[in-house]
């Protein structure tokens, strides 16, 4: 027996050059997006969760693929995340279906 789907969880992908500065710059930066964002999806959420007031990982994030673009013609994500602070890296092989 199937089951119905009652929620989704939705990544929102934005344009770097608009989160451009200092910390306090980004913070402000950020906090404008977010409330138009959340006046923008009202109607259609049940819920939107968070804030953003603070800066909490400070992350290099790359992404690798193929000339041909193989993994992501496959569904397949490959990601590297490094620490600003402490540059411990993080790599990960996604599959998305």
């Amino acid at each position: 027996m199937s089951k119905k789907v009652v929620y989704r969880e939705y990544k929102v992908l934005l344009k770097n050059n608009l989160f451009i500065g200092n910390e306090q710059e980004l913070l402000k930066n950020a906090n404008q997006f977010w409330h138009a964002f959340s006046q923008a999806i009202n109607n259609i959420t049940s819920e939107v969760n968070g804030n953003l007031d603070e800066i909490a990982d400070q992350r290099f994030i790359r992404f690798y693929d193929t000339r041909e673009y193989i993994l992501y013609k496959n569904n397949y994500i490959f990601r590297e995340r490094v620490d600003v602070n402490n540059h411990q890296r993080e790599v990960t092989l996604k599959f998305r279906h």
